[in-house]
């Protein structure tokens, strides 16, 4: 009869997503991630397979949270450019350790997606998910027509930019008056487009 396993896949990959965001990919031996994930060598292979399918299922789930996060922020808001207000704001509402993580997606990207083209898919995937949702909110407040929706999509792909380019210059200087700068920037940018009560 199989020994049944005594950890909760679930709860182990949210250890180490902690863990990867923390350290990297390459700075973590498997030494390293049994540690950080409190279950034995043969359990974890048994699970799942090696560390870079750890990694993937981190990466995955990581994605699942950031999107719905984001998506949160335009559920709960009345107008888009509330919804863009609230997202871009909460940024300087973190603390400074949780600015300095950056995102889990873009890091793993720095440090992999030259030598692993899945990663390179999974940072690609991702900007483009968020670009549709801000192109989507965008479109929301405009009236008709491919010209106007050609511009969402131009303006959600400088928002994501802020967005993502947010996540990289926290991680040197949380503090730094630049963010605070592009935040003020992104929200202008969708104030002008679709206008304060939109």
């Amino acid at each position: 009869m199989a020994r049944p396993r005594e950890f909760v896949a679930e709860e182990v990959v949210g250890k180490a997503l902690t863990a990867f965001w923390l350290r990297g990919y390459h700075a973590m031996s498997v030494d390293d991630v049994l540690s950080a994930i409190g279950i034995g060598r043969q359990s974890f292979y048994n699970a799942f397979g090696d560390k870079r399918a750890l990694l993937g299922l981190c990466l995955a789930r990581y994605r699942d949270q950031q999107q719905a996060t984001l998506a949160g922020y335009f559920a709960t808001r009345a107008t888009v450019t509330a919804g863009f207000t609230a997202l871009f704001e909460s940024f300087l509402a973190e603390p400074d350790a949780h600015k300095r993580r950056g995102c889990l997606i873009l890091n793993t990207a720095v440090e992999l997606a030259a030598s692993d083209v899945d990663v390179a898919d999974v940072a690609a995937a991702y900007q483009l998910a968020i670009e549709d949702m801000f192109a989507a909110q965008l479109a929301r407040a405009l009236t008709e027509g491919s010209a106007a929706m050609d511009e969402a999509r131009r303006k959600a792909r400088l928002l994501v930019a802020i967005y993502l380019g947010l996540r990289t210059m926290a991680k040197a200087d949380p503090r730094s008056s630049a963010i605070a700068d592009a935040i003020k920037l992104a929200i202008e940018q969708v104030t002008t487009f679709v206008g304060a009560d939109a």
